[in-house]
């Protein structure tokens, strides 16, 4: 079963195949059991409507790393899956930050709101950036010691 994770009113469902990562609006699901097929590899995936969001327990904190790094790949892999020759573009001219500034910018505010706690892996999201969407190229220092853990 996908390994639901709320954070105010959204329950991200991971898929176990991929591991894709996807947000759903509390509101928007129906109070019932559904099965899902994933977008990304089409796997099936039950999800489970009848917890609300408020009843949801959120990720154990060995189980956080974990689910960050995956989090954060599934947010930088979307982008990448649906701006691939713009990113290439963008990649060759040295301007890939700027060009991805807005789309950056709402997958960091996904990403903080899904980890809840104020705990924020920025190191897992600038590592995925720079192995996904720069293609193994360093446009985000990954950073380490003295980095901030709460900024991108």
């Amino acid at each position: 079963m996908p390994f639901p994770v709320a954070k105010e009113d959204v329950l991200h469902v991971t898929c176990p195949e991929c591991g894709s990562i996807y947000a759903i609006d509390d509101a928007a699901m129906p109070r019932r059991r559904l099965r899902v097929r994933c977008p990304a590899c089409g796997r099936g995936l039950r999800v489970d409507g009848t917890v609300r969001a408020a009843d949801r327990e959120p990720p154990r904190p060995e189980d956080r790393r974990g689910w960050a790094r995956r989090l954060a790949g599934a947010l930088i892999s979307d982008i990448l899956l649906y701006h691939r020759d713009r990113r290439d573009t963008a990649l060759a001219e040295g301007r890939l930050l700027v060009e991805f500034a807005p789309e950056l910018g709402e997958a960091w505010r996904i990403y903080k709101s899904g980890l809840g706690d104020g705990e924020v892996y920025a190191r897992h999201f600038r590592e995925a950036v720079n192995e996904i969407l720069a293609g193994g190229e360093t446009v985000l220092e990954p950073g380490g010691a003295g980095a901030s853990e709460t900024e991108m």
